[in-house]
């Protein structure tokens, strides 16, 4: 990702948890919850029979994936977000130690 100054950082941090927190946030993750059980479901109990099949099932877990992703991305932009805040807090103080601030 592109730099971003602390004061960007924190505005990032405090829109992706109101968003984490918001009723929309939430019913989408419950419903691609769902769709991912679905997924689940289709792939365990529907034989694989032949090739075409086998493709069919991989795409249909590969849509599974990509849901568990979407849920967990807000969680991993978080996290992201937050230890990049704190190096650059890290590196002000090391610059504000080095020159006897």
């Amino acid at each position: 990702m592109s730099e971003h100054s602390p004061e960007d950082l924190r505005e990032s941090l405090r829109e992706l948890r109101k968003l984490k927190e918001s009723t929309g946030w939430k019913w989408a993750c419950s419903i691609a919850k769902e769709q991912i059980h679905t997924r689940i479901q289709k792939v365990m109990w529907t034989p694989c029979e032949g090739t075409a099949k086998a493709m069919e099932q991989e795409f249909t877990k590969g849509e599974a994936a990509g849901l568990k992703l979407f849920i967990t991305m807000v969680d991993a932009a978080i996290e992201d977000f937050e230890e990049r805040l704190k190096a650059l807090n890290d590196g002000e103080e090391s610059d504000e130690h080095s020159q006897g601030i």
